[in-house]
């Protein structure tokens, strides 16, 4: 009888849950955090699942300052993981590094642009709800604090999960300039996501063509995902995942281990237009912004800053 009345207890418990539920415990400096902005009626908050694996995509940058190129990554890797058969990457968490290391990347600038942890953050935001798709700036959070506390706070928030039943993936989204032929930086728990959209990847050189990405080097051979969102299937909250005529494509390769690092992925999304500047990046910014004339800087930013305006309004008020 004890096990009749357990089995409907048990059938009784949702199947679904709020992310946010579960930061909100592993948070423990501000529990009453509120990290996602509300996408509106037709979009789900971040929903976890207890019958398949939910993955989150980790991003972290300096941003001294942010640059359109980094929306970009964010934007198109999340609109093709979000409902990609089999992936379900159910939110996207950004983290900026704290001053000391933005501070040192700096160093031997001859005019170093010194921005603070808080004003990369109101850059990252302010770009974020002026460039991001809506379903993916719903489903994003920029962590208030730097990324020494990721660490802790992603084994929290693990656990917490864990504990009723949802089980969680972290797989960080890195630029190709960290995810070489000669192989990937592998620091996440799970893989890493990247894609071409903003520079070329070495081991997709000629920019796709009709072949599969080059292996990578201690990964088994490429394997192309069929994605929802390129069908004609609606996404699960009504929206398309991506545009069905636009042929990107979204591959994936595993490690070659049998230790514990057994099904460590690299995702990869090829994107057959790739839209920005391949040489755009926050040291090139701070050159432009250096060597520019205080009348030109705005329309030299345009295009490469999130918010040129903001920017150089912040940049005033250091100098105040």
């Amino acid at each position: 009888m004890f096990e009749y009345l357990k089995s409907l207890t048990s059938r009784s418990e949702p199947e679904t849950a709020k992310l946010e539920k579960y930061i909100r415990k592993a948070y423990t400096r501000d529990p009453s955090i509120k990290p996602f902005a509300d996408g509106g009626a037709n979009t789900l908050p971040p929903t976890l699942r207890r019958d398949r694996k939910n993955r989150v995509i980790y991003y972290i940058g300096t941003f001294n300052p942010p640059h359109r190129g980094h929306l970009a990554l964010l934007n198109h890797v999340y609109q093709h993981s979000r409902d990609a058969a089999g992936f379900h990457a159910v939110a996207v968490i950004v983290m900026a590094h704290g001053q000391s290391w933005a501070d040192r990347k700096v160093r031997d600038d001859a005019k170093p642009l010194r921005l603070t942890f808080d004003q990369r953050l109101r850059l990252l935001e302010d770009g974020l709800d002026a460039h991001a798709a809506k379903d993916t700036r719903s489903r994003l959070w920029v962590m208030p604090r730097d990324v020494n506390g990721w660490w802790a706070f992603q084994a929290r928030l693990n656990a917490a999960c864990a504990k009723d039943g949802f089980a969680l993936e972290f797989h960080e989204l890195l630029g190709p300039d960290y995810v070489k032929l000669s192989g990937p930086q592998c620091f996440a728990w799970h893989g890493v996501v990247t894609s071409n959209i903003c520079r070329p990847a070495d081991f997709d050189a000629d920019g796709g063509g009709q072949q599969p990405p080059l292996p990578l080097a201690g990964f088994h051979p490429w394997q192309q995902e069929r994605q929802q969102g390129l069908t004609d299937e609606p996404a699960e909250d009504g929206e398309g995942d991506t545009d069905p005529t636009s042929g990107d494509e979204a591959w994936m390769c595993y490690m070659r281990t049998e230790g514990p690092r057994k099904g460590y992925s690299v995702r990869y999304i090829r994107s057959r237009q790739p839209s920005m500047d391949p040489d755009m990046s926050s040291s090139k910014l701070r050159s432009i912004i250096a060597e520019s004339p205080p009348d030109e800087l705005a329309e030299n930013l345009r295009g490469l800053a999130t918010n040129p305006e903001l920017l150089i309004q912040i940049m005033k008020e250091c100098t105040v």
